[in-house]
């Protein structure tokens, strides 16, 4: 692949399950072909009416998986929609058919293979699928902040938010922090009043959330 080989970064989720060491040694997986992946993922989430929330859960898993397991660029595809089933099964209240995610694909892959990787994803994982996710604070900060604004900035927010999944660069910021600073960028947009209520602005300094090895 002609993508830029993404470094190792080790990232810490403040979440009781586990600490994530981020090193990705399949060079067959680059930063481009991920931006790729999740950009075609966010709006298959959108045509499936599935929550943000849901598709950051997703991205997070396969970042998961990715630290540990080596995977083909061919099958990179079915990771996705793998790791999209999951989420649903986690957060939504029904997921899609696995017919209809393969049919997503074009039929590229088979049935057998997607459970089989759903249950590989699941042992690597020790079954710990849940996870803190930039949707989270996202709707945590637009509920506090945005008042009677939320809604045009609550889509803002989502949109950059959307943009930041997908930018593996963002993946050395914590979620909060990246959703807190989305909301920040959607109140100034449409809100003349400074600061928004419950971001202070002394606070957002934009330092690395932790160490990189």
């Amino acid at each position: 692949s002609n993508g830029t080989v993404i470094p190792p970064h080790r990232i810490q989720y403040s979440t009781i399950y586990l600490e994530i060491l981020y090193v990705v040694f399949i060079f067959q997986v680059t930063a481009e072909s991920r931006c790729k992946l999740i950009s075609w993922l966010i709006p298959v989430h959108r045509y499936l009416r599935l929550s943000f929330e849901c598709c950051s859960l997703s991205v997070n898993i396969m970042d998961r998986f990715l630290a540990s397991t080596p995977v083909a660029s061919d099958c990179f595809q079915l990771l996705g929609v793998t790791a999209l089933l999951l989420a649903c099964k986690q957060v939504e209240v029904f997921s899609p058919r696995i017919s209809q995610l393969l049919s997503l694909c074009c039929d590229a892959f088979s049935r057998e293979q997607l459970c089989n990787l759903e249950c590989l994803i699941l042992l690597r994982l020790n079954f710990r699928l849940a996870a803190p996710t930039i949707a989270f604070f996202l709707d945590f900060y637009a509920n506090h902040s945005l008042a009677g604004r939320r809604k045009r900035g609550s889509r803002l927010a989502l949109r950059v938010c959307e943009l930041t999944l997908a930018d593996y660069a963002f993946n050395k910021y914590t979620p909060s922090l990246t959703a807190r600073l989305n909301t920040y960028i959607s109140y100034i947009y449409f809100s003349p009043y400074w600061p928004p209520v419950g971001i202070e602005p002394t606070t957002l300094a934009l330092q690395t959330p932790c160490s990189t090895n």
